[in-house]
């Protein structure tokens, strides 16, 4: 038996309250998935996550979880074409409660605001289709993201018992004063 500790979790508890200008910055455009385009997904998280990503996992992660539908599978490109960042809106525990699944930006097209720009664009989604709040789940080490996902307005979630710890060295690696749920 492993005590393997979860990711961490981080809501968004009433998308009836959200707002937050979802605009793709000048440069770039926003498409959703399109036949082949799992081949810029596997790019961009392969080089966001520091992994090989193959063929079974855009399969397993993508097709085969809850929820996927190819529009809810969002891309930046740059004006020339290049694929820069995703993210996804998936589903989890029914069409009510979405979940940011795989957000990604190449290491290239970092400090652009992309990743915050594309989970933007899900966290609309889900407020466009009904849903009535979000997850999504991240890792401690990801302090970029997290800034990320407390700016959009996302809190963290108590979801093992030594998570409070890990988001109180978050607070003071950030500076940032956030509640927790």
């Amino acid at each position: 038996m492993t005590n393997q500790i979860p990711q961490l979790r981080m809501v968004l508890q009433d998308l009836s309250k959200w707002h937050v200008d979802a605009s793709i910055p000048s440069g770039f455009s926003l498409r959703t998935y399109q036949p082949g385009y799992e081949e810029y997904w596997r790019l961009i998280i392969s080089e966001s996550f520091h992994m090989e990503v193959g063929q079974d996992k855009w399969r397993m992660e993508m097709l085969e979880k809850e929820g996927y539908r190819p529009e809810r599978v969002f891309f930046i490109f740059d004006d020339a074409g290049v694929p820069c960042a995703t993210a996804s809106a998936m589903r989890i525990g029914g069409e009510q409660h979405g979940y940011v699944h795989y957000v990604g930006t190449r290491p290239a097209f970092t400090g652009r605001m992309l990743g915050y720009h594309v989970t933007a664009v899900v966290t609309q989604a889900f407020q466009q289709e009904g849903c009535l709040d979000a997850t999504l789940d991240t890792d401690p080490y990801r302090i970029p993201a997290i800034r990320i996902y407390l700016k959009l307005g996302y809190r963290p979630l108590i979801i093992h018992e030594k998570h409070r710890d890990i988001w109180n060295d978050i607070r003071q690696q950030t500076g940032i004063n956030f509640k927790v749920c």
